[in-house]
């Protein structure tokens, strides 16, 4: 429905993204970048986008503690500061963002780009399988994009889109 999570996607996540991005022509959506999801997952410090106590997981998102081995409706836990829902659980978001477990070791200290391309990704947000390390604003797993059948696409791994921000008036 509309309000499901976008998950269990059958083909290279960038090709699924290009397409919805032909499918928006004109509303401003660029590529799910590793730090913009970060910056508006944590937007502090914090543990997590609502602070850094993991018994408040529970009002946020959905994990392995409460979503009964399932996706849920988007929208249904309570948003981050932006009023976006779901960062922490329900589907992990694919991150256009190549890994190289070796890349900060050698890259520039401020605002690094990352490796122009790796055969994993990085993940982000955990899903509705991950405990409440995996929901933490700062961590990220891998995996490789991209399912050719959509009985293998895991149902715990999804999209997110980034829209700019209108210009400043």
């Amino acid at each position: 429905g509309a309000d499901a999570a976008v998950s269990a996607i059958t083909e290279n996540p960038w090709t699924a993204h290009a397409r919805l991005q032909r499918s928006v022509v004109g509303a401003g959506v660029v590529e799910s970048l590793l730090r913009a999801l970060v910056r508006v997952c944590a937007g502090s410090d914090a543990a997590y986008g609502f602070g850094s106590d993991p018994r408040q997981l529970d009002r946020h998102g959905w994990y392995a503690d409460n979503a009964a081995r399932k996706t849920h409706p988007v929208g249904k836990k309570k948003p981050n500061r932006w009023g976006l829902h779901d960062l922490h659980g329900n589907v992990a978001e694919w991150c256009n963002d190549p890994y190289d477990p070796r890349y900060y070791e050698r890259s520039q200290a401020t605002n690094p780009r990352g490796p122009e391309d790796a055969e994993m990704y990085i993940v982000r947000g955990g899903s509705w399988k991950s405990r409440a390390p995996g929901l933490r604003s700062a961590a990220r797993g891998t995996d490789r994009p991209g399912f050719g059948d959509a009985c293998l696409a895991p149902d715990t791994l999804g999209l997110r889109c980034v829209r700019k921000a209108p210009a400043a008036r």
